[in-house]
């Protein structure tokens, strides 16, 4: 089960790592393009965050 949850965080990480990546660009008026995922595992929403 640890290895599981920490998999799961990884995800939850890296998605909120691509956010704040995102808000940020959008707070600045920047072109903000989807970076392609690091991770593995379910599929993602429109915005890379794991569904």
């Amino acid at each position: 089960m640890g290895t599981s949850l920490s998999a799961c965080l990884q995800l939850y990480e890296e998605a909120i790592r691509q956010l704040a990546l995102e808000n940020d660009g959008l707070r600045n008026n920047a072109t903000v393009t989807a970076l392609p995922r690091r991770g593995r595992g379910a599929p993602s929403g429109p915005t890379g965050v794991p569904l």
